[in-house]
């Protein structure tokens, strides 16, 4: 592909979409859109790069391709040989897509369960006052504590699936790596959540990982 003139600078003449993977040669110039892993065997150049899951530059056995002034949104990892450019222009690395569904999933579940919480405080007032009166409100109570016991055991409900989604943004987080095995340049970014690593000098082979909510560097053994 090549940079369309007259447009904005992120517009490319060519965009590939697939429900899948996408394996090819080498990128330049292009959206590559997946829903699947990408694969590119030499280089990217100017491109922008979205996966679901994963994106590998390089040989089948080993990531050593170039990875040149590139946007790039993925789901889990990404593996390279190099990453950036001598002249450090910006190249952001964005995991963000992926905790939208599992955070918004989340943020619901945590909103119903303060609901009923709610409910189930309100319910239990009813009752002390009910309770506190000389007249016959049995049937009443008898009502309240019905209700009581439906939103005790959905709250119940809501915090074991809470705990399994909470358990399943842990994973996510710790699934999450950047794979440098030449350099990673001055002028790259990694982007997860709401943390920010800027490469302010050049490294050499890099593991990155994003642990107890730091991204974190180290060296690649």
């Amino acid at each position: 592909g090549h940079a369309i003139e007259n447009t904005h600078e992120e517009d490319k003449s060519c965009n590939i979409i697939a429900g899948g993977n996408i394996n090819i040669h080498h990128a330049q110039f292009v959206n590559l859109i997946a829903n699947g892993d990408i694969n590119i065997s030499n280089y990217a150049s100017h491109c922008k790069l979205c996966s679901s899951k994963s994106l590998w530059v390089g040989r089948e056995d080993r990531a050593d391709g170039k990875i040149v002034t590139c946007d790039i949104l993925v789901g889990t990892s990404v593996s390279g040989g190099t990453f950036g450019s001598r002249s450090g222009c910006h190249m952001a690395i964005n995991f963000n897509d992926s905790f939208k569904g599992l955070d918004q999933t989340y943020k619901a579940l945590n909103e119903r369960k303060h609901l009923y919480l709610a409910k189930i405080r309100k319910i239990k007032y009813l009752l002390a006052q009910l309770e506190s009166r000389d007249e016959d409100c049995s049937d009443k109570i008898a009502r309240l504590k019905k209700s009581l016991v439906r939103y005790l055991e959905a709250v119940d409900k809501l915090v074991k699936v809470i705990e399994a989604k909470n358990n399943k943004l842990s994973l996510h987080r710790n699934d999450i790596v950047v794979n440098a095995t030449q350099a990673i340049l001055a002028g790259v970014e990694i982007c997860i959540e709401k943390k920010h690593f800027m490469c302010k000098r050049d490294y050499g082979p890099s593991k990155i990982t994003y642990l107890d909510n730091e991204i974190k560097l180290d060296p690649l053994t």
